[in-house]
């Protein structure tokens, strides 16, 4: 059976913790996650929390060694870069977030790999700030590390699109993406609404996006899922 390593962390021992987690995430799939249940049995769980409270075991060390085995299985590929931010604890408008970018086949959607991950602490009090505060000093910056990312992880990719949520129609983010020669492509509010990102050949926010083919828009429509209607996305 292949083994996948979370990382080296400086240790071999701690490597095969990482790989013993990761082989007992795969095989528990969805069905709720905990040390003691991954663990087995008591020494399991105790080989694991040492693992993961150990400060020699970093989640930039997790990413990078996964992004590694994503560079792989990019090359030659149309590749379609994926980011959004989740919710892992909630706190009223604030609390714990993680932003990741994923890579995935543009021809036949298999997933890639992990192109860039983060996580994110949410203050309350922000907001009234954020015109004043330079974009490394915002969480708009997760948009931008997730781009310059994805130029760098799928560099061996024959084409790059990133697609992502209306947050990240930034002028960092999109600056990027035309030096990396990104396709940048983000949802909209509404297949009626009217959005930069649709109209910049007529508008002058972003000029240099200005080309002789004028942007374009499609929808998407997601699969219906049991109990839920069909959600039209917009890009």
């Amino acid at each position: 059976m292949t083994t996948i390593s979370l990382g080296h962390f400086g240790d071999a021992r701690r490597e095969a913790a990482g790989i013993l987690l990761h082989d007992r995430l795969v095989g528990n799939c969805a069905r709720g996650v905990s040390v003691r249940g991954l663990g087995g049995d008591r020494a399991g769980e105790i080989r694991l929390t040492r693992f993961l409270h150990n400060d020699a075991v970093s989640i930039e060390e997790m990413v990078a060694t996964a992004a590694a085995r994503t560079a792989e299985r990019c090359e030659g590929r149309d590749v379609l870069v994926i980011q959004d931010t989740t919710v892992v604890r909630s706190d009223g408008g604030g609390g714990l977030y993680l932003h990741v970018a994923i890579a995935v086949d543009g021809a036949d959607g298999m997933l890639l790999g992990l192109v860039h991950a983060s996580f994110l602490n949410r203050e309350h009090g922000k907001r009234a700030t954020r015109e004043a505060r330079a974009i490394d000093d915002k969480q708009s910056q997760r948009w931008l590390d997730g781009a310059q990312a994805a130029a760098r992880v799928c560099a061996s990719a024959r084409r790059i699109t990133m697609i992502a949520d209306r947050e990240s129609d930034i002028a960092p983010v999109i600056s990027a993406c035309l030096r990396q020669k990104c396709i940048w492509c983000r949802r909209i509010g509404s297949p009626d609404g009217c959005s930069r990102a649709v109209n910049m050949a007529a508008g002058t926010r972003y000029p240099a996006l200005c080309t002789t083919r004028p942007p374009w828009k499609f929808l998407w429509r997601a699969p219906e899922i049991p109990g839920g209607a069909q959600k039209t996305k917009v890009f």
